[in-house]
């Protein structure tokens, strides 16, 4: 494997590095759909968790009959009513397994839909840099057809002098169509990118930020890719799987027990009526050990092992696609290099001749022509330059696309975001550093499913706040936690009043405490009747907070 930049860390932030995350890229009624899945993936959990607990049987049952079809006889009517239970309490290692077998169907099943947002956040984001990259080609463009326009006003100068014939002429007219008609293309397809991008997002095109990114190293890009895990908890889920049905061929014990109720009213016999029994109550209780004897005990017990040992040589052929995806963008980074040096070649010998021509231009050896042409080819490289910077960024996005959000984080590993805007009036490219986007790292236990809470509303100007403002700190803290698991009903009641929450990790006399923050909140919004709010609905010892 090629070693291109290998000790290289991926970098998404310079600023503030807790403050925000690539969530916003996304619109929030994605975000919504997200958060249903999450919350159904919870759900789905704590029902397969508890399948092995049978329901509590309810049965009332009444009958009329004349068994003996005589007219004004009493009619014979039989009532009867019980409560039954049937539950298994021992299943050879059966229940056990079928709860960790739920848990590793539920992050499976996580790490399904974190892949699935992760995808949609990499269309947005691609998007977005496409359209900056094609507003870079749009300025090359018209820098083009000025030269161009150029060429052939000296044509048609030198053709009316008699230097030149018609065909030189015609030859000019023709080049100036050519790269006239693919500024149009450009321009169609500039729409077209925009059109997509607004369909997946609320921010603003032409304020949003592009985040930079930087090669990680082939080690953590194996380490912290959300392919293998996902995969690795098949794998899991798949051994749990097996064990369950073995469980399912091994002798189990159940508690049975119950209580009934009959009247019979009216009876007869031989067509005589007799008097009615009294009403009949009773219990019975007990124990039940079963074991099944089944045709296709090893088939299906063999069918379950091969599943799993499947999965493991799957993860091993996921790693090898992923080594030659590394390596493939690893070659491409090189390429874009050698390119954007090549530019910066050209950029320097078109400088110094443009230096050379302007004395010349000065002393009258040279026209305005030259000046110009030599003006515009400096202007072009400067662009190609940046275009080829946008190319990097995109071939890094396939390696951001299969990484979790688990990375190391410190002063060195953070993510940073540069202002791509297009050149401005005179053409000058704006490489001024804008905002820094967040490196959220994914919460442990089931509260994990959901990672950043975005917003439920459709709250377009917040999440655009999100990625334009430079810095968002206040928060509302309504919990911490240590060890123990974090609080399912704290976050599912939070996400009922469509709160934005996050999880924020500190050090405590050398423990993790995972603080739940609700926030940020904007600079205009009123903290005060917020947290009051939150202390009402929420939690009464919420307090403010500040990162």
């Amino acid at each position: 494997m090629k070693h291109f930049l290998l000790c290289s860390i991926l970098l998404i932030g310079i600023l503030d590095a807790e403050d925000l995350a690539l969530d916003p890229y996304i619109s929030g009624l994605k975000h919504k759909e997200f958060n249903y899945d999450y919350e159904k993936s919870i759900l789905e959990k704590k029902k397969l968790r508890d399948s092995w607990i049978q329901p509590l049987q309810l049965r009332y049952s009444i009958s009329k009959s004349n068994p003996y079809n005589e007219q004004d006889a009493a009619t014979q009517q039989t009532q009867n009513a019980a409560i039954i239970m049937d539950q298994p309490i021992f299943r050879s290692g059966g229940i056990y397994y079928g709860i960790k077998f739920a848990e590793a169907s539920y992050a499976y099943n996580k790490y399904s839909i974190d892949v699935a947002k992760r995808k949609l956040i990499k269309e947005a984001v691609q998007l977005l840099i496409q359209i900056k990259q094609n507003e870079f080609n749009l300025q090359k463009q018209e820098l083009q057809i000025d030269n161009s326009r150029i060429n052939l006003e000296l044509k048609q100068e030198q053709y009316l002098n008699g230097q030149l014939d018609s065909g030189f002429l015609n030859n000019a007219v023709i080049e100036k169509n050519k790269v006239t008609q693919a500024l149009f293309d450009l321009q169609t397809n500039h729409e077209r990118l925009i059109s997509k991008f607004e369909s997946i997002s609320d921010l603003d095109y032409k304020e949003a930020t592009t985040p930079h990114f930087k090669l990680v190293s082939s080690e953590q890009f194996l380490e912290h890719n959300i392919d293998i895990k996902q995969l690795q908890s098949e794998g899991e889920r798949n051994l749990y799987n097996k064990n369950v049905t073995i469980a399912k061929y091994l002798p189990s014990v159940s508690l049975t027990a119950g209580y009934n109720w009959d009247k019979l009213e009216n009876p007869s016999f031989a067509g005589t009526s007799v008097s009615s029994p009294p009403e009949t109550q009773y219990y019975n209780y007990g124990l039940k050990a079963t074991i099944p004897l089944d045709f296709n005990t090893l088939r299906d017990v063999e069918s379950s092992r091969v599943e799993y040992l499947k999965s493991l040589v799957v993860i091993d052929d996921k790693k090898r696609e992923l080594v030659s995806l590394y390596e493939q963008v690893t070659q491409n980074l090189n390429n874009y290099n050698k390119k954007i040096a090549l530019t910066e070649e050209n950029k320097a010998l078109y400088s110094k001749l443009l230096d050379e021509t302007t004395q010349l231009y000065k002393a009258g050896y040279k026209t305005q022509y030259d000046v110009r042409t030599l003006s515009n080819s400096v202007r072009i490289e400067e662009v190609e330059q940046r275009i080829f910077e946008l190319d990097k960024q995109l071939e890094l996005l396939n390696l951001y696309e299969k990484l979790m959000n688990d990375m190391p984080t410190d002063e060195d590993n953070v993510y940073s975001v540069i202002s791509d805007s297009s050149v401005d009036k005179d053409n000058k490219i704006n490489t001024e550093l804008n905002v820094g986007i967040e490196q959220s790292i994914l919460p442990t236990g089931e509260a994990a499913a959901y990672e950043e809470k975005p917003a439920q509303n459709s709250e377009a100007e917040e999440i655009k706040r999100a990625v334009v403002k430079t810095r968002r700190d206040d928060y509302i803290q309504v919990a911490s936690f240590g060890n123990s698991s974090l609080d399912e009903g704290l976050i599912a009641k939070i996400i009922s009043y469509d709160y934005v929450y996050r999880l924020h990790k500190v050090e405590v006399n050398g423990n993790t405490v995972t603080k739940v923050l609700i926030g940020p909140f904007a600079d205009d919004k009123n903290m005060s009747e917020i947290l009051r709010e939150i202390k009402e609905k929420i939690a009464e010892d919420a307090f403010l907070f500040k990162l």
